[in-house]
């Protein structure tokens, strides 16, 4: 199947999708990425490893890695934590001066986060630091209003792990160079509060449920900061996929405002 056009995703879904392109030079200073991890069902250390590693190759980076849970012993069992949990960094009055990216890789899972916290990330991104949200961040802090809406949707349910057929959407913005339509397994995800009128989508796939044609990556804008989010990234493998690679690096150099190698 070729890719879409766009007036034909806007007579399948909506319309008004925003684009936007990149803007940014080659500085020399790396970009400076807080990875933020945490929950169950997902390989959160090794997939974050795997996606982070790529994008070293094409882009100067500087990670931290943080879990943002505080699982019981014997938990996470789909992988053992090792990252030490420090939510807390969150409240950082210095966190837009340490941090160019917060890379969002977590789920609900024993994680709770105080009104303060919350502020200092959503202060983060609106105040024009990057967000690069990952597979299950829909799923998590899904009561915060304000998280919802700068995610760009709220999760409500999945199919079962399957191999989907991903459609990028005609055009050239950056996160798409080099991307074409592929296929990987992963797990549909369903969004509600999922307003395509503030975001430009970029992949999409039609729903096994009710066949619709829905978004799986998109961008858009959240004050002055950049967010893309993928939900795509359910296991190693799919973390793995060239494509799945190929656009998180590109989406956390257009969220920096920076260019890939």
């Amino acid at each position: 199947m070729r890719a879409i056009h766009r007036a034909a995703l806007l007579m399948l879904v909506t319309t008004g999708l925003v684009v936007g392109g990149i803007v940014g030079t080659t500085e020399a200073e790396p970009i400076r990425v807080l990875v933020l991890l945490g929950g169950e069902y997902h390989p959160y250390e090794a997939g974050s490893k795997i996606l982070l590693d790529a994008a070293s190759q094409r882009l100067d980076i500087k990670a931290d890695f943080v879990r943002i849970d505080n699982p019981p012993e014997g938990f996470p069992k789909t992988e053992k934590a090792t990252i030490p949990s420090n939510i807390t960094i969150l409240e950082d009055p210095d966190l837009g001066k340490k941090y160019d990216v917060i890379l969002a890789y977590n789920q609900s899972n024993w994680t709770k986060i105080t009104e303060r916290q919350m502020a200092g990330y959503l202060r983060f991104v609106r105040n024009g630091g990057g967000w690069v949200g990952i597979h299950s961040v829909t799923e998590t802090f899904q009561s915060n209003r304000e998280y919802v809406r700068m995610a760009g949707g709220s999760f409500t349910k999945h199919e079962p792990y399957r191999k989907m057929r991903i459609l990028r959407i005609e055009g050239d913005h950056p996160i798409l160079e080099g991307i074409e339509n592929f296929e990987t397994p992963d797990e549909f995800y369903y969004h509600d509060q999922c307003d395509l009128e503030d975001k430009h989508v970029l992949l999409v796939c039609q729903s096994p449920d009710d066949q619709l044609v829905r978004p799986i990556a998109w961008t858009k804008m959240y004050g002055k900061g950049r967010v893309f989010f993928t939900a795509l990234g359910h296991s190693v493998e799919s973390c793995s996929h060239p494509s799945m690679l190929r656009q998180v690096t590109q989406g956390i150099a257009w969220v920096a405002r920076k260019k890939v190698r």
